[in-house]
């Protein structure tokens, strides 16, 4: 990303319009490889469910923080992990994002840590 900002600086917008399609195409195959390999993992260890943090974005971004977080592709490769679970017969749970990593996960409260 930044290799096509500074060529956009120099040489404008228009000019960057292939290299921004083929970053955005390398982005594309990247979140189908990541989904892929969560749906082949969770199968391989026998998974019933597969569960997702809910990740907002909350107030304005700007500069590279902006730049680079429009290029996460999150909500695709929940949808596409959905997708190729559901044909595996894997079901796909999204929970919030608070305490997990403070709280046991079956449930029977704090975790004591070292």
């Amino acid at each position: 990303l930044g290799r096509i900002r500074r060529f956009q600086r120099e040489h404008g917008s228009r000019q960057a319009q292939g290299r921004w399609a083929y970053a955005k195409r390398l982005n594309t195959e990247l979140g189908r490889k990541i989904a892929r390999e969560i749906v082949l993992y969770a199968s391989e260890k026998k998974a019933d469910v597969i569960v997702f943090e809910y990740l907002e974005m909350k107030g304005k971004l700007s500069g590279k923080k902006k730049q680079k977080l429009q290029m996460w592709r999150k909500r695709d490769i929940q949808k596409r992990c959905g997708q190729q679970a559901h044909r595996k017969e894997i079901r796909i749970s999204r929970i919030c994002a608070w305490n997990t990593s403070r709280l046991a996960f079956d449930g029977s409260g704090e975790i004591a840590r070292d």
